[in-house]
């Protein structure tokens, strides 16, 4: 967990009285029952998706609530994948983040993504070049790009999943929000604990 996570995940636990809990994965069943597995198969067959069966093993809760979870979404989310997937019917009249902000920044920051992760795991990993199209160079976007993004972006959107088939409102939060004449991540680094706190409370204001 880092730095930034770790900061906001504990301000949450603080102002909700340690109300965190476990939030299972969706299941396959799930989303067959909800009607939404053709459009979750569009979606990884545009990313590249190569398993017959789309894969749900993403990873835990960045703050998971009794009532609702949080995600901060940090450099490594933005981007043209992410993007991809924000042109999903599932986001039609979404409330739990503003979609169209989150477009903008896949479109303005994904220089930034390439800064912070265009190596290493960052790029690709055995499970990412197995599950999507085998990653390409390092850093080069011109042909295959990147596995693991393209595995992060579709991981992003089945989690927001959440809010349709179970109705758990997933609020995320994007270091490039703004809130008080600052950014989440200008707040962050500063651990501007007033600001977060009242930030946090407003995010309540989505549900």
């Amino acid at each position: 967990m880092g730095e930034r996570q770790a900061l906001l995940k504990s301000l949450a636990e603080d102002i909700y009285d340690n109300s965190l809990v476990k939030t299972p994965k969706l299941s396959i069943f799930e989303i067959e029952y909800s009607g939404l597995m053709n459009e979750v198969e569009r979606i990884y067959s545009a990313l590249g998706g190569t398993s017959e069966q789309v894969p749900l093993n993403y990873g835990t809760w960045d703050i998971s609530l009794k009532d609702f979870c949080i995600e901060l979404d940090e450099e490594r989310h933005f981007n043209r994948y992410r993007f991809e997937t924000l042109a999903s019917s599932v986001y039609k009249d979404y409330s739990f983040f503003s979609v169209s902000n989150y477009r903008e920044y896949c479109l303005k920051n994904e220089g930034r993504c390439l800064k912070s992760a265009s190596w290493g795991n960052n790029w690709k990993t055995n499970s990412s070049d197995k599950l999507f199209i085998v990653s390409g160079d390092n850093g080069d976007l011109s042909k295959n790009g990147s596995s693991r993004w393209r595995q992060r972006a579709f991981y992003d959107f089945v989690k927001d999943l959440t809010s349709v088939v179970r109705k758990v409102p997933v609020l995320r939060v994007s270091i490039y929000d703004n809130y008080n004449g600052n950014t989440v991540n200008e707040m962050l680094i500063k651990k501007d604990i007033h600001n977060l706190r009242a930030f946090l409370k407003h995010l309540e204001k989505r549900i």
